[in-house]
């Protein structure tokens, strides 16, 4: 009886999201989220400290990539990384596609500085342990020092940038609360990376800053989408307890979010799994940021903009007891 009442509208907003029609307590969770992504961030330190730092593509530290087929038996990854062992010679050999194709991607740092690392010194030693008949070589690309520190000062100018637009933007369509609580969860998904590219030994390059770019643009939505129904709700009943507020909005902003994510998720997993050597950690990456981005919308940026508040409100009325006081 009562869903033939309703207007079409309002059926329609049913079937199309999930509903949800229980208030959630997302606020009250804000202990256990903090304390979830305190471990994630705790371990990414952990593993910073141990491995001296992260493990820099030749993007930021410079280097030489070559891409070749091996036609001979019995080539391994341990056998091509062991002939630049010597010299203090850093390598990172992968394979391309089919590891019985012999098809290898090989990343060569001189980490001593004592000699010039190119494509022919690298082909150089290849053609020296297997004979130049049985080396192809399918491309290479070379990037030296200066080049690359230049590259990398750039790229991390570029996130603390955006990151400060995106302060603006927010302080100024909502208030400077909503701002910080915002900015500290784009921080938060930025860690939960490199945390993540820490644990899977994953080079930071070009692609992986490329991520870290998109991650921001993509939380930053779905955080003001978010923000937007609490000031709504707010706006509406404005002596309402705002834990209340929040819980509602976020509730009622949890179908948009869930279909958002996982439609956006489908097509970063596509990537990592079918972007081939370039896009694959590109879209790893994506796909760590897209969690982290959503999570971090409800159990970050919402928690910390109400959080804030509380001490706001809770300073006010201590000056206006003060003042009262004096009078």
């Amino acid at each position: 009886m009562d869903n033939q009442n309703k207007s079409p509208q309002e059926k329609t907003a049913i079937v199309r999201g999930f509903k949800i029609s229980h208030r959630v307590h997302f606020i009250k969770m804000r202990w256990l989220s903090m304390l979830i992504s305190g471990a994630v961030l705790l371990t990414g330190v952990i593993l910073f400290i141990a491995k001296g730092g992260f493990k820099l593509g030749i993007d930021f530290q410079g280097g030489t990539r070559v891409e070749v087929n091996i036609h001979s038996e019995n080539v391994s990854i341990e056998q091509i990384r062991g002939l630049f062992v010597a010299g203090d010679i850093d390598s990172s050999v992968t394979t391309v596609g089919d590891p019985l194709k012999q098809h290898y991607l090989i990343t060569v740092t001189d980490l001593s500085k004592k000699m010039e690392i190119n494509p022919t010194n690298i082909t150089q030693k290849l053609i020296a342990q297997y004979g130049i008949s049985n080396i192809e070589l399918l491309g290479s690309e070379e990037i030296g020092p200066k080049v690359a520190e230049n590259t990398g000062q750039r790229l991390f100018n570029l996130l603390m940038f955006v990151a400060l637009l995106i302060l603006l933007y927010v302080a100024l369509r909502f208030d400077f609360l909503y701002g910080t609580g915002a900015v500290i969860a784009l921080f938060h998904d930025i860690a939960i990376m490199a945390s993540f590219a820490l644990v899977m030994d994953m080079p930071i390059d070009s692609t992986i800053i490329a991520a870290f770019l998109t991650i921001l643009g993509y939380s930053i939505n779905d955080t003001i989408v978010v923000f937007d129904r609490i000031r709504e709700n707010h706006k509406i009943n404005p002596d309402e307890d705002y834990e209340l507020v929040m819980d509602r909005s976020i509730t009622q902003s949890m179908s948009r979010t869930l279909i958002t994510s996982l439609t956006t998720l489908f097509v970063a997993i596509s990537i990592a799994v079918w972007g081939g050597r370039v896009l694959s950690n590109f879209g790893v990456m994506l796909v760590v940021g897209i969690v982290s981005g959503t999570y971090s919308s409800v159990f970050v940026a919402s928690p910390i903009t109400f959080m804030l508040r509380k001490l706001t409100v809770k300073k006010k009325g201590s000056d206006k007891k003060a003042k009262k006081s004096e009078a």
